[in-house]
């Protein structure tokens, strides 16, 4: 299911993409990167512009990010003016240059009545075998500590920091000028694009993990 302003996936239709895309047999998903945005003073836009405007700045923030990632990244409105990215099969590293690419792109962009419009970005990485929740919480936390340091910045989440490495030589291959995707086939990941994962990949003979529904669809 939809959001009705945006056009992007609502809490429900997120949840149900999620669950889709980590049954068995889906091809490959792990590691995601989940990326947290929301929109920066945006009570001062609608206190001085009105809440038409500010709905304005929703729906063209909506577009922007969708013209700039790939179609298979999902892409949902968390609530008022937080958004949730999630990046299948892609180390938080990398994600990370996508959610700093990003913000570079909203902070440049034309805005109606001269508004200057600017995001702050939460970046985390969702494990196998973790509960899907601990992931958009540390996620969520990465994007407080974003607008705590003066806001229009990415942070990511400390565990995805020692998980990946900044040296990653697959980084670069995000510079693309058609948008912000990892352009490159799910099949064919880079040496050292991601860890081992503990609970082995499909067809390894080890247990896959199972995922239960997450409950964030009551969260504030």
């Amino acid at each position: 299911t939809t959001d009705v302003l945006t056009g992007a996936l609502n809490r429900k239709g997120l949840a149900d993409e999620l669950m889709r895309l980590v049954r068995p047999g889906e091809g490959r998903t792990f590691p995601m990167t989940l990326v947290f945005i929301d929109i920066d003073h945006f009570k001062r836009i609608n206190d001085a512009h009105g809440h038409a405007a500010g709905d304005q700045v929703i729906r063209g923030l909506a577009q922007l990010v969708r013209s700039a990632v790939q179609r298979d990244d999902l892409f949902a409105r968390w609530g008022g003016e937080e958004f949730l990215l999630v990046f299948r099969d892609t180390p938080g590293v990398k994600g990370r240059v996508i959610a700093e690419r990003l913000r570079e792109r909203i902070a440049a962009a034309t805005w109606a009545d001269g508004l200057r419009v600017t995001c702050s970005f939460g970046v985390a990485e969702w494990h196998r075998g973790e509960d899907l929740n601990d992931g958009i919480r540390r996620a969520d936390e990465a994007m407080y500590r974003a607008k705590q340091q003066g806001r229009d910045r990415v942070e990511i989440e400390l565990e995805t920091r020692l998980h990946d490495t900044v040296s990653d030589p697959a980084v670069s291959d995000l510079e693309r000028p058609a948008g912000m995707g990892r352009d490159r086939p799910a099949s064919a990941r880079p040496p050292g694009a991601s860890r081992p994962s503990p609970s082995g990949a499909a067809g390894s003979g080890e247990a896959r993990p199972s995922y239960s529904q997450p409950d964030f669809l009551n969260w504030r």
